[in-house]
């Protein structure tokens, strides 16, 4: 869907400093220790393996739960603070790049299989599950079956 007029007005505030640093803060209360500042978390999502210049986003917080992840979500969306997940970094088109700041959500904590249906050939991850971490799982279940796509490197 192309962008209106009326939501191009209101990326503006993207740019916000002072905007920012209040969801910084307000997430930190939420989160604690797992919405961070640090240079090194900062440096780690601020690019992935495309071409793209590397762009910290102002803070990333490292949620466990769909809830977590709804909370984070509301605050950025109530202050039109841009939202960027963040899976392994592995991608290639410059996706993670915080070009106006935000809040990155690292979906690597958020690694669990929540349900195996052999018979359906079916299962259900969280976003955080690796290739990998799938494909063990499926072999030491002992049902033959494996997840055939590779997507590159251990891509979530």
């Amino acid at each position: 869907m192309l962008a209106t007029t009326e939501s191009l007005s209101k990326s503006a505030s993207f740019a916000n400093p002072e905007v920012r640093h209040y969801v910084v803060q307000q997430l930190q209360i939420l989160l604690g220790e797992r919405c961070s500042v640090m240079p090194g978390d900062l440096d780690q999502h601020a690019k992935d393996v495309s071409h793209h210049k590397p762009q910290r986003p102002d803070c990333v917080v490292f949620p466990r739960s769909n809830e977590e992840v709804a909370a984070v979500a509301s605050v950025c969306y109530e202050h039109l603070v841009p939202i960027i997940p963040f899976g392994t970094g592995t991608a290639v088109e410059g996706g993670v790049v915080a070009i106006h700041g935000g809040v990155c959500v690292d979906l690597g904590r958020m690694n669990r299989i929540l349900r195996f249906s052999p018979t359906d050939m079916d299962v259900t991850v969280q976003a955080g599950v690796t290739r990998l971490q799938l494909n063990k799982y499926l072999d030491e279940s002992d049902t033959n079956l494996y997840f055939p796509i590779d997507p590159g490197a251990d891509c979530t």
